[in-house]
């Protein structure tokens, strides 16, 4: 039977120079570059067999515990190659993520927004006319009661700078005013009239 000693792990060949798995060496080589360049310390080839392998390097005296060079320099190469994979995935994820965000972006700006404002209007414009049917009800509910020899026309002094209508309250000017899409203008010339009391 072969010594396991002097047996490499991974090609099961003896060699006359053999690493133990756990014993870490300066290597100069591509993968040292890349360690170095991304401020990393110097892995074992342990570590470099359980990282390929995908699973744990396992100890007994069934196992041999050193590798030959030859195979050293090929798991370190595997190594660096499944790092550079891994490094461009990333990278490939990150321009997938923004992408995304920019076609999500291009449907945010292509979104009819004038839709939007004309809806909060017409909105504005029900609960208005709401309220015009409620204050119709009460006075015919009036009319009923009294009779028309009591009911007097409100006076609409409220009169709107944008359009012919004219209101009994400032409240429901200042909510008219809101369908024009701007603020009330302030205008420093005009006097306010005050209703005249009877």
């Amino acid at each position: 039977m072969t010594d396991l000693k002097k047996m490499c792990r991974v090609c099961m060949a003896e060699a006359s120079v053999l690493v133990k798995l756990d014993k870490t060496t300066k290597i100069t080589d591509k993968l040292s570059e890349d360690l170095k360049n991304c401020n990393e310390a110097e892995v074992s080839p342990g570590f470099l067999l359980q990282e390929c392998s995908g699973g744990p390097v396992e100890t007994g005296e069934f196992f041999p515990q050193v590798m030959c060079e030859l195979c050293i320099k090929k798991l370190r190469q595997a190594y660096l190659f499944k790092r550079r994979y891994k490094r461009s995935m990333e990278t490939l994820r990150m321009m997938k993520t923004e992408a995304d965000d920019h076609e999500i972006c291009d449907l945010l700006e292509s979104e009819d927004w004038e839709l939007i404002d004309r809806i909060q209007r017409e909105n504005v414009e029900s609960e208005e006319s709401k309220e015009v049917n409620e204050c119709k009800e009460i006075e015919v509910k009036l009319e009923e009661d009294l009779g028309e020899e009591f009911i007097e026309e409100p006076k609409k002094m409220f009169k709107c700078p944008d359009c012919p209508c004219s209101f009994t309250g400032k409240a429901h000017l200042t909510s008219h005013r809101r369908t024009h899409n701007k603020a009330p203008r302030k205008n420093p010339t005009r006097v306010r009239r005050r209703p005249v009391k009877d």
